[in-house]
């Protein structure tokens, strides 16, 4: 029996199945990282756009609901299951309105932790359970 692996380190361009935080600046410019297991960390504006420029084309978004929140993530971690996508692995939470991202200030990143944490759900299979974000 293979095992699988969930590495989540809050770093989009490389979680999933198969980092290094720095100190954070806080400021009011914020973007959230959560995980599907859980995690989060919080980044400041640049850090944020540097994890997608990291992502390059791999970099895709779906809204989370009808929040405005935009949930940016790597396409390479998303799975398949009975005709769904699921996010295995950690995203970047933060504002979207009229094609442009936003950042989230001190007081909404909580809130939007709560969001995305709610959403999750549990993927079970033979040998293996996992939570997952899923791609609408």
């Amino acid at each position: 029996m293979d095992l699988i692996e969930v590495n989540i380190d809050l770093d989009p361009v490389k979680d999933g199945m198969v980092g290094i935080e720095k100190p954070v600046n806080i400021s009011d410019q914020l973007a959230l990282i959560a995980g599907t297991n859980g995690n989060t960390r919080v980044v400041d504006k640049e850090e944020a756009l540097s994890i997608i420029g990291r992502l390059g084309e791999s970099c895709e978004f779906t809204t989370l609901g009808n929040t405005g929140l935009a949930v940016i993530y790597n396409r390479d971690r998303v799975m398949r299951v009975n005709d769904r996508k699921y996010l295995i692995g950690s995203a970047i939470i933060a504002w979207y309105r009229e094609g442009h991202m936003y950042t989230l200030n001190t007081d909404e990143v909580e809130i939007e932790r709560n969001e995305f944490i709610s959403r999750l759900t549990i993927l079970n299979g033979e040998c293996v359970s996992m939570s997952a974000f899923e791609i609408d």
